[in-house]
């Protein structure tokens, strides 16, 4: 967030100067987190075990593949989910397409929030699941569970009290506000019907239930493409956003909890303390992402949604990712809850490996078709060429 002001609003580099202060950003939180392995664990200890060829043995990780393949297949689902929004919204008009930008930036917001309640549970839970300890991991689904709907509820009247205030921040455009304000109601109602599935999202990963995950997934996005076409056809921007609803709606798990037996502040602590960390960086991600958003709109409707094509570029990658950090969380998270050390560290680097494969293998896929990918997003032919302006960052 710091080097995005730095270069938007200080040096006046507009869009490129978001992009260059994300890059510059990833770029060093790869190298402390380097770093802080090294300090952690030491040079010696990370070197034998990248040399050891136990590590290496394919059947040594297989549950780390089988976890993240499920995970990449849910991946696949929510991603085409995602990118039939921009298809069918460019279809739809570039004000659509611009409004459309703006409505994700309120998912991405409560998303990122969720999400917060969704990782403590990956950990918490996930420990508990490790060291074979039900009655823990029960209790921390319920309290997740307890703390996700608050903040479902919390995010709902946010949307609904300032909903027009934070649409204006976010862009300068007249018609696209109007737009977007017509959506106010289906924007209230998204953390409200997304809750459950952000949550269970985290406890299928905390208990290595990624098949249980995907198979939610794509149940979902079958019924998503059923109701896509005939709601957008039949109500036009705002059948695209309910047909977005759905898919939250049916990939939630009719699972009934039962009342933990107490909600004092002593229990839950450590969730409150995780959540909050994870909740102060979502702020600055989220400042970040507005800021993209506000300096794209105000350089007109075509670079608002060009934006929003290399949006979609950052969400495939980020989704890919995160298949790892999942698994390292699910798999990682285990050996810590039964304090074994030796095999922390060893999912710890063979989820960091697969993860710079993977990295690689996007910065190629970028690079070789981007220009199709975009093409596949948008058939505005201004958009298009906007967007492989910026295809080298």
């Amino acid at each position: 967030a710091a080097l995005n002001l730095t270069f938007v609003v200080g040096l006046g580099m507009g869009v490129p100067g978001v992009a260059w202060g994300t890059l510059i950003a990833q770029v060093l939180t790869a190298v402390v987190s380097i770093w802080m392995m090294v300090r952690i664990y030491g040079a010696p200890a990370l070197m034998t075990a990248l040399r050891e060829g136990s590590t290496w043995v394919l059947r040594g990780f297989r549950k780390l593949v089988l976890i993240n393949g499920f995970i990449f297949i849910r991946t696949i689902f929510l991603m085409t989910a995602l990118a039939l929004i921009m298809r069918v919204s460019a279809g739809l008009g570039t004000v659509q397409m611009a409004t459309s930008h703006v409505i994700n930036q309120y998912m991405l917001l409560m998303a990122l929030g969720l999400d917060g309640f969704a990782h403590a549970s990956e950990a918490l839970a996930g420990a508990a699941w490790g060291r074979s300890d039900r009655a823990q991991f029960r209790r921390w689904v319920y309290l997740t569970g307890f703390w996700s709907l608050i903040a479902a509820l919390g995010y709902a009247l946010l949307f609904w009290i300032w909903g027009n205030d934070i649409t204006a921040l976010l862009t300068d455009l007249e018609s696209v506000r109007i737009a977007a304000g017509g959506l106010l109601p289906l924007v209230v109602a998204l953390p409200l019907v997304a809750v459950w599935c952000y949550l269970f999202d985290g406890v299928y990963i905390g208990a290595t239930a990624a098949v249980s995950m995907m198979v939610t997934m794509g149940v979902a996005f079958v019924i998503y493409l059923v109701l896509l076409e005939p709601m957008t056809a039949q109500w036009g921007l705002h059948g695209l956003w309910g047909a977005v609803l759905r898919i939250y709606g049916a990939s939630e798990l009719a699972a009934a909890l039962q009342t933990g037996r107490t909600w004092v502040l002593s229990g839950f602590r450590k969730l409150v303390m995780i959540n909050g960390f994870i909740f102060v960086r979502t702020i600055f991600l989220m400042t970040a992402l507005a800021l993209i958003m506000r300096e794209a709109a105000g350089l007109g409707e075509v670079e608002m949604a060009a934006s929003h094509v290399i949006n979609q570029y950052m969400l495939l990658m980020a989704l890919g990712l995160d298949g790892f950090a999942h698994a390292s969380e699910a798999l990682a998270g285990a050996a810590w809850g039964r304090s074994d050390r030796a095999q922390f560290r060893r999912w710890v680097y063979l989820t960091g490996f697969w993860s710079l494969i993977a990295a690689l293998a996007y910065a190629l896929l970028f690079w070789i078709w981007g220009n199709d990918i975009t093409a596949l997003l948008t058939d505005l032919e201004s958009v298009r060429i906007a967007a492989g302006g910026l295809l080298p960052l």
